[in-house]
């Protein structure tokens, strides 16, 4: 049955013991994913909540076959959001946002629940979920939801309440 495979493009099995942390943190993701199906797989993508977490300045490199034909690698900075967010709609109503950290040191968020949650907009339901499963979420003291990300930290926060 397609679907249940992990297929990753380029993967040499050296890579296994060559980068240990990037595969770690691959197959993070990938237990992630597995327990948001509802979200990730069967729901509508809808617009994130902003994060306002700043930007970290990221060297870039392109080298593809259509690039790499006419001069080889090219290098560029880019200014990429320190966390990056997706947000979707589960078929049951549920709302979720899918959020991964790209940076080296724990990160700190702060989201506003009425500005993504359900009609009621509490997500008093809400929890986070990451590949150690699920857990209640810490509130700030006006309501808004606090996430503490550790380093290149990933998770995903599910309202539990259509």
């Amino acid at each position: 049955m397609w679907g249940q495979q992990l297929m990753l493009a380029n993967f040499l099995p050296s890579q296994l013991t060559a980068r240990p942390e990037e595969i770690a943190y691959l197959l993070r993701l990938a237990r992630l994913r597995q327990q948001s199906l509802p979200w990730l797989r069967d729901g509508e993508f809808l617009r994130a909540p902003e994060l306002g977490v700043g930007v970290v300045h990221a060297d870039m490199s392109r080298l593809s076959i259509y690039a790499g034909q006419s001069g080889g690698v090219t290098g560029f900075t880019r200014d990429l959001p320190r966390a990056l967010a997706g947000a979707w709609l589960a078929p049951d109503g549920r709302r979720a946002v899918a959020i991964a950290s790209i940076v080296d040191e724990p990160l700190t968020l702060e989201i506003d629940p009425q500005s993504f949650f359900s009609a009621a907009g509490s997500g008093q339901g809400a929890a986070w979920m990451d590949e150690s499963g699920r857990h209640e979420i810490k509130r700030t003291a006006d309501g808004r939801i606090k996430l503490v990300l550790p380093p290149r930290g990933a998770g995903v926060l599910v309202d539990a309440a259509p």
